[in-house]
């Protein structure tokens, strides 16, 4: 079995863009909530208390907008953090979903989860902040921004609806010749065919 995963580049439309280039740049994926720290050796309810110090509030989707954060969405964090830190490991294939239907990157996880401020995408002057959680990724040189329409041409048609779901990252394994297939097919895609 491989595994697939989309992880969203920013929840903020305004951040998307910047948020591509500096990933493809640094050759990294990354999700937030770095006021945490490094999250190696620790337990899901210490990741939880940290978030709860660190993140009393969250910012509503697509806008800057703050609202006080619940316990459901604290335990969405946690579990987005633990499956972040202790699923993508390499060789997992990842589509940046950009929103919009946009696919803006694809490529393979090199490296599993580490916790970096020394790079732009983790630099605490980013624009996002804190995206300090990070996977070495080989970004592939194309496709890039494409429509997600272009999935339904696949081995794996099922990723259209499935790359866009809620949440920061999902992911789901498939056969190793499924995913073999899928990886061809990618690279068959056209870049900026929205």
């Amino acid at each position: 079995m491989k595994r697939l995963c989309r992880i969203v580049l920013s929840h903020v439309e305004s951040e998307r863009d910047t948020a591509a280039d500096w990933w493809k740049g640094d050759g990294v994926a990354a999700i937030g909530f770095g006021k945490t720290g490094d999250l190696r050796g620790l337990s899901g309810d210490r990741i939880r208390q940290l978030i709860e110090i660190h993140y009393p509030e969250k910012t509503l989707p697509g806008t800057r907008q703050r609202t006080p954060r619940t316990p459901i969405s604290v335990d969405g964090a946690r579990d987005d953090l633990l499956y972040f830190r202790d699923h993508v490991r390499p060789e997992t294939l990842i589509l940046a979903y950009q929103g919009r239907n946009l696919v803006a990157l694809v490529g393979e996880v090199k490296e599993g989860y580490r916790y970096s401020a020394s790079n732009r995408v983790g630099s605490p002057d980013a624009p996002w902040r804190d995206y300090q959680h990070q996977v070495k990724v080989d970004w592939w040189s194309k496709p890039s921004k494409f429509h997600r329409r272009h999935l339904s041409k696949t081995v794996l048609p099922e990723l259209v609806s499935w790359v866009a779901r809620r949440g920061t990252i999902f992911c789901k394994d498939f056969e190793d010749d499924q995913v073999e297939t899928l990886k061809h097919q990618l690279r068959e895609i056209p870049s900026d065919s929205t």
